[in-house]
């Protein structure tokens, strides 16, 4: 007769950490005292002039209207 073993235990891995506990642009805003870094606000302009050229068929010649309107898009939320 066979005798049967126990399986052996995995220990399960760590769970990973929810989305809502990872820094988020805002969160780093409030720690750098409510203004976000010259690179930060960088970022979030360039994102912002890639969607207005996206609506618009990144149609040539309009790239640097792009970029002042979202600055002032930007700007404008920040309150600046």
């Amino acid at each position: 007769m066979a005798t049967v073993t126990k399986p052996k235990t995995i220990p399960s891995k760590k769970p990973a950490t929810p989305a809502a506990s990872k820094p988020t642009a805002a969160k780093k805003e409030a720690k750098s005292g409510g203004q976000p870094s010259a690179d930060e606000l960088s970022r979030w302009v360039a994102e912002a002039a890639y969607y207005r050229a996206e609506k618009r068929g990144f149609s040539h010649g309009q790239d640097q209207g792009d970029w002042l309107e979202a600055e002032q898009e930007i700007l404008r939320k920040l309150g600046r």
